[in-house]
């Protein structure tokens, strides 16, 4: 997979999809690579619609360090079932 967010349409990025970390679970929030937040051109606590076969939304905050270069978003249970994304 490529370091870089792909771009797929202006505003929008595609991503792969992995399970937040159990402490943050319930909390709303999505983990995006800083490659995600420079092609969005969002910072940190901005909302962002997530996509899936449906669509819900989530508070945007950094990847942690060892997600950095990965095109990885971590979103908890709730989110990844409200989008039906398939991971």
């Amino acid at each position: 997979a490529d370091a870089d967010a792909a771009k797929v349409d202006e505003g929008t990025v595609r991503l792969q999809v992995a399970a937040a970390r159990q402490e943050e679970s319930g909390r709303g929030i999505a983990r995006l690579p800083r490659t995600a937040f420079q092609a969005l051109g969002i910072t940190e606590g901005d909302v962002v619609e997530i996509e899936g076969k449906r669509v819900t939304a989530a508070i945007a905050f950094a990847s942690h360090d060892e997600d950095e270069g990965l095109s990885v978003v971590r979103i908890d249970g709730l989110q990844r079932a409200n989008a039906q994304t398939s991971s």
